[in-house]
């Protein structure tokens, strides 16, 4: 798993915020936004290595939900796309 980009929020969030979560073969993104006005907040996306087993895919995923608790934790609410 490589990140390919990490951007954090580094104010204070006074607006209600939401992640999208998107998953797949290729990689993990993860974008906090706002909805009114739409403005995105943060961002995060990894690329996971070529040719993965299931297993390994959900030994990568564990890994970055655990190393990823930022984004997590500033949302309202999530959607997951897969």
């Amino acid at each position: 798993m490589k990140a390919a980009f990490k951007i954090i929020p580094k104010e204070e969030l006074n607006t209600q915020n939401h992640l999208l979560l998107e998953v797949g073969w290729e990689g993990i993104s993860f974008i906090l936004f706002s909805k009114t006005p739409f403005t995105i907040k943060g961002l995060s996306i990894y690329n996971f290595e070529k040719n993965l087993f299931p297993a390994e895919l959900a030994t990568e995923l564990n890994n970055i939900l655990v190393d990823e608790p930022s984004l997590l934790q500033l949302s309202d609410g999530c959607t997951i796309c897969y």
